[in-house]
């Protein structure tokens, strides 16, 4: 972890002095970008070390239910969609490179600068949440959004097991699906059956005390997803006959998002941080624009 936290911080200072020699010699505005580019992926890299220090630190360390829901991804996503932000933020960025154009722009219309910096911290923001953002939690807002899409009742649980190293406390998860009587034990399974195979399947992996999710094992149209816990296997059973499927895969649904929302604490905030930075420097070039119209009427009537 230390390593690729010293890796991570290394690349970051030497991209901006990448840039700070580009600016310097007067690089072209490709370079920028590509620039630009590179430092977003490696803010990222820092990003996903220092948050899986903090979910480690929240998991050792667990208190109350955060009083800042507000701030999970399902709202970072929500700011992001606002209507007209990202068309403005990447015309307002790529103005610079739309050549001819520019000349028929006045730039020195006040605050544009502040404008065009609120862009690049815009987009920035948007570059963020496309990296760290878990892919579930972008691509389902809710159950509906989930079952809408027509999957087969298996792929909850690969998505159960493929979101093994994002969750913020796998532990916790786990106990959750055996107090919802989604996982069953081994001593309440009948063999032989399907479920017992699934069992054995389970017990060969070289897992003796967990948590670890295994690979999920699959048998005729059914899914079984393994686990150990305490030294203890136990299997979620997905078969197409059970009567329960639906509310089945709606509650083991929401258990995922529910740790999802709140991961990746850091680089939530710093997205947060840039929506907030970008709202400032609007603000400013709003004021300083109400300003000059505000001073043209003081010297008429004064």
């Amino acid at each position: 972890m230390g390593f690729l936290l010293g890796l991570a911080v290394g690349l970051f200072v030497a991209t901006f002095a990448l840039l700070w020699a580009a600016f310097s010699m007067g690089a072209s505005l490709v370079a920028y970008w590509l620039l630009g580019i590179s430092g977003i992926l490696i803010l990222s890299l820092v990003f996903a070390v220092l948050d899986r220090i903090v979910e480690r630190f929240q998991r050792d360390n667990p208190g109350s239910v955060s009083g800042w829901f507000r701030l999970d991804w399902q709202y970072v996503l929500r700011a992001g969609r606002l209507p007209a932000v990202k068309p403005v933020a990447v015309i307002l960025v790529a103005f610079p490179v739309l050549g001819d154009l520019t000349s028929k722009i006045d730039q020195t219309t006040p605050g544009f600068t502040f404008i065009w910096l609120g862009g690049v911290t815009s987009l920035i923001a948007f570059g963020l949440t496309w990296l760290r953002c878990p892919s579930s939690v972008r691509e389902y807002q809710s159950f509906k959004d989930f079952d809408d899409v027509g999957h087969s009742h298996r792929w909850i649980g690969w998505l159960f097991r493929n979101h093994e190293h994002d969750y913020v406390d796998r532990a916790h998860i786990l106990k959750e699906t055996i107090e919802k009587k989604l996982a069953v034990r081994e001593a309440d399974v009948c063999i032989p059956s399907a479920l017992g195979e699934a069992f054995e399947q389970v017990k060969r992996k070289d897992q003796d005390a967990g948590p670890a999710i295994v690979q999920p094992i699959n048998i005729d149209r059914d899914l079984f997803v393994g686990f150990w816990l305490e030294g203890q296997p136990y299997v979620i059973p997905l078969q197409e006959d059970d009567p329960k499927i639906k509310e089945k895969l709606k509650e083991l649904f929401w258990i995922i998002q529910s740790d999802l929302l709140k991961s990746r604490p850091l680089s939530r905030y710093l997205i947060w941080g840039l929506y907030a930075t970008t709202l400032a420097l609007f603000l400013i070039a709003l004021g300083m624009n109400l300003a000059k119209p505000v001073g043209g009427l003081q010297s008429l009537f004064g």
